[in-house]
């Protein structure tokens, strides 16, 4: 998760190549380093916003917060543990389903998957 949203907040040419699935109408909070500077881990919530089809990560800090919407796709193809690509990912709509989300420990997430696969994302 930490190596998705660095890349999502930080790096924006290593967004995955499909196109994000929300609706332009509905911005998207940018984070600034201002408002992620001393993030409280315990801080940051991850849910699945059904209408929005995309993960949505809450940062909340002294500075302030930001909200920000992470592709299904960018977490389910890479290493939760590592954040490198998983070789041999044959995406399909199954796979690429979130069924549920929980929250584990202090600053890790469970997403299960709806081909049944769970990962903790940190």
């Amino acid at each position: 998760l930490a190596t998705v949203l660095t890349r999502r907040l930080f790096d924006r040419d290593t967004t995955p190549s499909t196109p994000h699935p929300s609706d332009p109408s509905e911005s998207e909070l940018e984070a600034s380093p201002s408002t992620v500077d001393n993030v409280d881990v315990n801080s940051v919530s991850l849910t699945y916003d059904p209408n929005r089809k995309s993960f949505v990560i809450r940062i909340f800090s002294e500075n302030g917060a930001s909200e920000n919407l992470i592709d299904p796709e960018a977490l389910r193809t890479v290493n939760p543990k590592t954040g490198e690509p998983l070789e041999d990912t044959k995406k399909n709509d199954k796979m690429l389903a979130v069924k549920a989300t929980e929250r584990k420990g202090s600053y890790g997430y469970a997403v299960t998957w709806g081909n049944g696969a769970t990962f903790i994302y940190a």
